[in-house]
C-alpha cells in the first residue's frame, strides 16, 4: 500500500467489475459502446489501482478485468415460440 486511499480504490474497481458483469443483459448492440466505456473508465483505475496496492494486486485486476471483458454471452436463437433450444455436439 503506496498511498492514498487504497480502499477507495478497491470499492472503485469493484463497481467497475460490477458494471461490466451487468454489461451481458445490454443489447448485443449496445454492447461495443458499453466496452468501450468500460475500457476508457477502467484504464485510469488499473493504474490507481496498481499505484496504492502494488503490482501484483494491479496485475490480478488486469487479468480479471480481462477476462470479464472477453467474456461474451452466449446468445440464444429463437426459432420460434416454445421451441427449445438443441444442444450442438
Amino acid at each position: 500500500m503506496v498511498g492514498g486511499s487504497p480502499l477507495l480504490c478497491l470499492a472503485a474497481a469493484l463497481l467497475w467489475m460490477l458494471g461490466v458483469s451487468l454489461m451481458g443483459l445490454l443489447r448485443p448492440g449496445q454492447r461495443p459502446r458499453a466496452q468501450a466505456v468500460a475500457v476508457i473508465a477502467g484504464v485510469p483505475l488499473l493504474g490507481w489501482l496498481t499505484y496504492d496496492c502494488g503490482p501484483v494486486v494491479g496485475g490480478g485486476a488486469f487479468a480479471l478485468g480481462l477476462t470479464l471483458l472477453a467474456w461474451c454471452p452466449v446468445q440464444r436463437r429463437r426459432r420460434g415460440a416454445g421451441v427449445p433450444l438443441r444442444r450442438m455436439e
